[in-house]
């Protein structure tokens, strides 16, 4: 039951962070843009921002709350 708990609790977070800051900060605007087929240059590049800045804050805030309790 500890282990469950560690890896729901506690690593899927972490690999959640993980992903979104190499996505987000690796990977160019311009394979992101095609991959995801984006009509435009905004959307693509709204999504790539929030890729690199909001999504791991987000999670780090849950993490944290999740730690606190």
């Amino acid at each position: 039951n500890h282990l469950t708990d560690f890896t729901t609790n506690f690593m899927l977070p972490i690999g959640g962070i993980g992903y979104s800051l190499l996505i987000g900060w690796h990977l160019p605007l311009k394979v992101c843009k095609q991959a995801l087929s984006f009509k435009s240059h905004i959307g693509a590049s709204l999504w790539h921002t929030l890729l690199k800045l909001w999504i791991p804050g987000c999670i780090a805030i849950i993490l944290i709350q999740h730690m606190v309790r």
